[in-house]
């Protein structure tokens, strides 16, 4: 499992000037700072403010991932023994068969995904 700051993340910001230099904040829960985003150069203040809601995003989209992931994994078995038991029903195996080529491309996307956010992660949907 991942080890990063578990909990709610929220985004919040020491000036809400737009014109001011400001750094964003991500604070865990009992005010904890996991992360800044610091406002260079000429980066608009809302991007800064969007790219510091991203980040606070991110622990409860790493659990949906893993969640979806579970799930895709589960219809892909459940495809693959359907393809395995009922070969006579032709239009039936041409839907499970592309169902399986779009399940496991989804895994792979979200392995990737999972991957680029805590270096060499793996779940393998248990």
């Amino acid at each position: 499992m991942p080890n990063y700051t578990k909990g709610e993340w929220e985004a919040g910001s020491h000036n809400d000037e737009p014109l001011a230099r400001s750094e964003m904040v991500i604070y865990g829960e009992d005010d904890q700072r996991v992360a800044e985003v610091c406002r260079t150069g000429f980066t608009p203040y809302e991007e800064a403010q969007a790219n510091a809601h991203l980040i606070a995003a991110a622990p409860d989209m790493y659990q949906k991932l893993i969640k979806i992931k579970k799930w895709l994994t589960m219809l892909l078995e459940d495809a693959q023994q359907h393809l395995k038991t009922e070969r006579n029903f032709i239009t039936l195996v041409d839907a499970w068969e592309h169902d399986i080529k779009n399940y496991k491309a989804t895994i792979a996307d979200i392995d990737l995904a999972l991957a680029k956010a805590d270096k060499g992660y793996k779940n393998n949907g248990k």
